[in-house]
């Protein structure tokens, strides 16, 4: 028993001893630099750790070590968002969550004992963790030369702009159903053996009425001529008669019903066959064009090729092709050369192929067909192909005769005409405004806007009277900009709010408001990516953007350059906008030191700049850094520079001024490793070896390199004649080192120390008045407290030992 009560005793006492001795997270603190900040942990002794960096993660984990109970991490911001602590299985992990992923996580050991320091090189939306290795993206790679592609060049707008308001014009569609042509009255005249002589079985009264197109005066005749008729032959051509009249009349219920009857029952004679190409037909027009068109398709094996009604069935699958926009099948329907269209309806036909052209957008094809069917007076019995035909003078700005066209089809009183009235009357007012002066023509706008409200014709028709008082009246653009803006916000069609918008934004650049005219572009091109108007609307922003910019830049808007130029930064990646502009800005920021503005410049410059070419922003970048004093900055860029462009044409540049980064900071064995054994042949970099090895106390490799760059007592340059001098000196060689030190009596840097070494060497040659008057100089005359202090006690000693 008094055994075991011994080993527990132990275990207890080991247990509490490992308790005891494991490390303990006491606190974390914070503190920022410039563009780092830094984290300082503090334990009760120094634990093992691992770190890992997971983008804008950062993970500390820490082994074996537990947190105290009463620890509180620092409290976050806009750059470290969040920092966790979770103690598991007797190790501790410090998760640090930042806004944007660090540039660099580095941890070391503390000046304090049992601290660990993570420094960190925060990144911002302008960075990456490495600048030069991010990919970009290939639908921004950037084109160096200048690009065809650009829309500012392509636009006929560009240094003009006041040439939109009056040119532009959206594309206006005006579509009235296409009307499909119908074989002669009566059908039956299409019916083999006999055709036109079947005319015969009519009654007088049946044929003259429908001469005269007395459609309904003709329902009870026929009805009443083939209750009486006997012959059965005769009758079927009789029924298909009724129902050619019924489909004329517009009764087409029972005309379908009439076809259906005899295609169904007769389907293999020539009445039956006829009468289901009339059903097709009339389902084309006034059912379904798209089944339509399919069907006559598998009907036409059915028709002998010779029969008169087969030119007709072609026209009608012409026509269902037109109908439903299958523009490369009715191309081939008009090409057929197995099909003979005989007099009449070979206008017909004609008249189709130059439909074709003006619904494929060749105007001055379709012209060049429409105008001998004009003269013969086809187009006058077709309103969709008259349409056509004004449409084609209209785009070949034949204004005059396109103004007659659309007044003639405006008095047309069918449906079919009807129902776009009111576009066909604001295409004949803007066939006028083409020939008239513009001012004259405002009240017949503001008619079609009145007489058409909540149409697409009175919301265009608003929008022209403000182009015209924009382009007539003097200083009307602050007007223009609010009623623009009205028809932008209400319009149903989204092209007119597409156009008032653009033009909004014109506006604002016609009053040379640019900081509005660019808000109203950016916000346009957002709202209407696929817009007709979109590359006009980047044109117009890379025409004004630069100019803004500039602006911006004068009146010490840095920050909103800087803003502007990351969002519109796909202008820049495509050379659409010189990338010049910003790295000038960015150079005019550093010579004002405003290195933090210069700096984040560069850095987006940095991001749009095309990966496979040798970046010329690390450079600047690393030169501001310097400056700012920046160490690890200048470390990083420099390393990530020297890692990606071994052999760029920076490199020399940016190796000086890593090495002189690390001489600043006393980091003299670092920087020598970078310099020595490089085939460097620059002098300076002779003389920053020869600074390096000087600083190191090695003074005679220091002074070789220094002999070998001439240097001697007729060099102008202060530093290295002072060096060469201090090396002579260290290495016992006074009579040169004095001859050295003499000119840098007279340099306000060295001046003191200069004399303290002639001092020195005079009471070496035993020349003790010259060293006590050169001490006393120095003590009365002297910059440098330091050297005051060292001859002042020079004096003093010399006092005492007299």
């Amino acid at each position: 028993m008094k055994k075991i009560f011994i080993l527990l005793i132990t275990i207890l006492t080991a247990t509490a001893g490992h308790a005891l001795s494991q490390p303990i997270l006491q606190q974390i603190s914070k503190s920022y630099g410039d563009n780092s900040a830094q984290l300082i942990c503090s334990f009760s002794s120094t634990p093992e750790y691992s770190i890992y960096n997971n983008d804008k993660r950062v993970d500390l984990i820490l082994k074996n070590t537990l947190a105290d109970s009463n620890l509180t991490p620092p409290e976050t911001d806009d750059k470290i968002v969040k920092i966790l602590s979770l103690s598991k299985l007797g190790s501790t992990t410090i998760s640090i969550f930042f806004r944007y992923p660090p540039q660099r996580v580095k941890v070391t050991p503390g000046q304090k004992v049992n601290t660990l320091v993570i420094d960190i090189l925060l990144g911002d939306n302008l960075t990456a963790p490495d600048l030069a290795g991010k990919k970009q993206e290939k639908t921004v790679q950037q084109k160096r030369t200048k690009d065809s592609s650009n829309p500012a060049s392509a636009s006929p707008y560009t240094g003009n702009w006041k040439k939109f308001i009056k040119e532009y014009e959206a594309e206006i569609e005006i579509n009235p159903a296409v009307q499909f042509s119908l074989v002669p009255f009566p059908a039956i005249t299409l019916l083999p053996p006999e055709l036109e002589k079947n005319i015969d079985i009519l009654s007088p009264a049946i044929r003259e009425d429908g001469r005269r197109s007395l459609w309904n005066n003709l329902i009870p005749v026929i009805i009443e001529q083939i209750n009486a008729e006997q012959d059965l032959d005769i009758r079927k051509k009789l029924t298909l008669t009724y129902g050619d009249i019924l489909l004329r009349a517009g009764n087409y219920n029972e005309a379908y019903k009439q076809f259906f009857l005899l295609s169904t029952q007769y389907a293999k004679e020539p009445v039956g066959i006829l009468a289901r190409y009339l059903l097709l037909r009339l389902q084309a027009e006034y059912a379904d064009p798209w089944l339509a068109d399919i069907e006559l398709k598998n009907f036409e094996p059915s028709m002998d090729k010779s029969s008169p009604a087969f030119p007709w069935l072609i026209l009608s699958r012409i026509e269902t092709a037109l109908a439903t926009k299958k523009l490369d099948h009715m191309l081939t329907l008009l090409q057929r050369n197995d099909v003979s269209f005989p007099a009449g309806i070979d206008k017909l036909k004609a008249m189709r192929h130059a439909d074709y052209w003006l619904a494929d957008k060749e105007f001055g094809k379709a012209l060049t067909e429409y105008r001998p069917l004009e003269k013969a007076g086809v187009l006058s019995e077709n309103s969709s192909s008259l349409n056509g035909y004004c449409s084609a003078l209209y785009h070949q700005k034949e204004f005059k005769q396109a103004a007659e066209c659309y007044d003639r089809l405006a008095k047309d009183d069918s449906i079919n005409v009807r129902q776009h009235l009111d576009i066909i009357s604001f295409r004949k007012v803007m066939s006028q405004f083409h020939l008239a002066p513009e001012a004259n023509l405002l009240n017949r706008f503001a008619q079609i806007e009145m007489t058409y409200p909540n149409t697409e014709a009175g919301a265009r028709a608003a929008l022209k009277q403000i182009d015209i008082k924009v382009l007539s009246l003097k200083n009307w653009e602050k007007q223009a900009i609010s009623y623009y803006h009205v028809i932008a916000e209400t319009a149903e069609s989204r092209s007119i709010r597409e156009e008032a918008a653009f033009k909004e934004a014109l506006a604002y650049h016609l009053l040379d408001q640019k900081a509005e005219c660019v808000e109203r572009l950016m916000a346009f091109l957002k709202d209407f990516k696929s817009g007709s108007l979109h590359n006009t609307g980047l044109a117009l922003l890379i025409d004004v953007l630069p100019s803004l910019l500039k602006e911006h830049n004068r009146n010490g808007k840095y920050i909103e350059t800087l803003i502007l130029a990351r969002q519109n930064k796909s202008l820049f990646v495509n050379n659409w906008i010189d990338t010049n502009l910003l790295a000038e800005m960015a150079e005019a920021y550093r010579q004002l030191s405003l290195f933090n503005e210069a700096s984040k410049m560069y850095r987006y410059l940095m991001e749009v700049h095309p990966q496979e070419n040798e970046n010329p922003y690390y450079l600047p970048l690393i030169k501001i850094a310097y400056e700012q004093g920046d160490s690890d900055l200048v470390e990083e860029y420099s390393g990530q520079y020297s890692s990606h462009f071994p052999k760029g044409q920076d490199k020399d540049a940016v190796l000086y001024y890593r090495l002189q980064n690390l001489s600043t900071h006393n980091k003299y064995k670092e920087a020598l490793a970078l310099v020595s054994g490089k085939n460097l042949h620059d002098s300076k970099f002779k003389l920053l070896e020869a600074s390096l090895l000087f600083h190191l106390n090695e003074y005679a490799k220091a002074r070789a390199i220094l002999e070998e760059q001439k240097i001697s007592e007729k060099t102008q340059e202060q530093e290295p004649l002072f060096m060469l001098a201090e090396c002579h000196y260290q290495l016992g060689d006074f009579e040169r080192a004095g001859t050295l030190f003499l000119p840098l009596q007279q340099a306000k840097s060295f001046q003191d120390q200069a004399m303290f070494r002639l001092a020195e060497i005079a009471w070496k040659k035993g020349q003790k008045e010259q060293a006590l008057k050169l001490f006393k100089q120095i003590v009365e005359t002297g910059i440098n407290p330091l050297w005051q202090k060292l001859a002042r006690k020079e004096l003093e000693l010399t006092a005492l030992n007299k």
